[in-house]
C-alpha cells in the first residue's frame, strides 16, 4: 500500500458518514475516528480542527500521524453547572492520563456520579481506559459534583477538565 492509496482511503472516509474506520492490510494499520468531531458539532462547540482525523500507521511506512489535539473542551452535561463561579471552593478534576472517558463501570450500569452527587475523598468519579487498562479516577476532595465536563465514551487528553466539585 502506498501513500496515494492511504490518502484515497482517508478522503473517502472523511467524506462519508462513518464515524469510525479501521483497516489492517499488509504492513499498514489505519484507524480513523471522527466521533469526537461529530460530538463537538452536535453540542455546538466548535473544534479547532474541523476535519480532525486520527490516523495510525505502521511504523515502517515513515508517515507521521496527522492527529491534532484540537479543542479538547467538552460540553457540560448541565447548563446550570456551566455558570458555576470559579472560586476557591470549586475544584476542577483533570484527566491524569490520555484515554477514553467512561462515566459508568459498565454499559448497563448507572454513572458513578451525576451533577448534585455528594462525594468523599477516594470515591470513584469515572474510568479512563488507556492502553486497554481501566483506570479509576477518584475524588481528591469531599464535596458536591457541580459539573460533569467530559462526554461519555469520548477521548480525553492529559490535563483536560473532567469534573467540577464544590468542596464541602
Amino acid at each position: 500500500m502506498n501513500i496515494e492509496d492511504v490518502n484515497k482511503i482517508i478522503d473517502k472516509i472523511d467524506k462519508s458518514s462513518l464515524s469510525f474506520f479501521e483497516l489492517d492490510i499488509e504492513n499498514c494499520h489505519i484507524k480513523i475516528d471522527k466521533s469526537e468531531v461529530r460530538s463537538y458539532a452536535a453540542s455546538g462547540v466548535v473544534a479547532a480542527a474541523e476535519n480532525k482525523v486520527v490516523q495510525n500507521y505502521a511504523p515502517d511506512m515513515n508517515i507521521k500521524s496527522n492527529a491534532n489535539a484540537g479543542n479538547s473542551t467538552a460540553n457540560t452535561t448541565d447548563d446550570a453547572a456551566a455558570t458555576v463561579d470559579e472560586d476557591d471552593s470549586v475544584v476542577v478534576v483533570k484527566a491524569p492520563i490520555v484515554g477514553t472517558f467512561y462515566g459508568a463501570p459498565s454499559p448497563d450500569s448507572d454513572n458513578f456520579v451525576s451533577v448534585g452527587s455528594k462525594v468523599k475523598k477516594g470515591d470513584t468519579l469515572c474510568i479512563i481506559e488507556s492502553m486497554k487498562l481501566m483506570n479509576e479516577i477518584e475524588s481528591e476532595e469531599d464535596g458536591e459534583v457541580v459539573a460533569i465536563i467530559a462526554n461519555d465514551k469520548a477521548m480525553v487528553e492529559y490535563g483536560q477538565p473532567l469534573f467540577k466539585i464544590r468542596r464541602a
